[in-house]
């Protein structure tokens, strides 16, 4: 064989694999991100408003060692690592303005999304 052409078979070799390489390191970039955006633990993946909330979620299931839990709203069955723990919240009651302190509550999905709704109205 010549050698021009073991030369061009190598550079058309390497410029391949240099190609592909480079599509490598660009998705796992893209991957990078998505990952730093978002939690995941259980069945549940939250975006970084709700960070906080996840961690606190993941801390409670870890203490409690339970493998399934109720939403404090809904009743919903909530598996084990799912949910979000928000903090004291203060319900009002009646047309009087009665007020009650809740305790943390493990809400769902659902419920935490209408409690995130309702606090960026407040």
């Amino acid at each position: 064989m010549d050698s021009g052409i073991i030369i061009a078979v190598i550079g058309t070799i390497c410029g391949i694999m240099i190609i592909v390489l480079i599509g490598i390191l660009k998705k796992r970039k893209k991957g990078a991100k998505l990952q730093s955006s978002a939690v995941s633990f259980g069945n549940v993946t939250a975006n970084r408003d709700a960070i906080v909330e996840r961690n606190e979620a993941i801390e409670w299931w870890i203490e409690t060692g339970k493998e399934s839990a109720l939403c404090d709203d809904c009743r919903a069955t909530l598996k084990k690592g799912d949910g979000y723990m928000v903090g004291e919240r203060i319900l009002a009651i009646g047309d009087e303005g009665q007020r009650i302190t809740l305790s943390p509550s493990l809400l769902c999905y659902s419920c935490f999304a209408r409690y995130k709704k309702a606090q960026q109205h407040e």
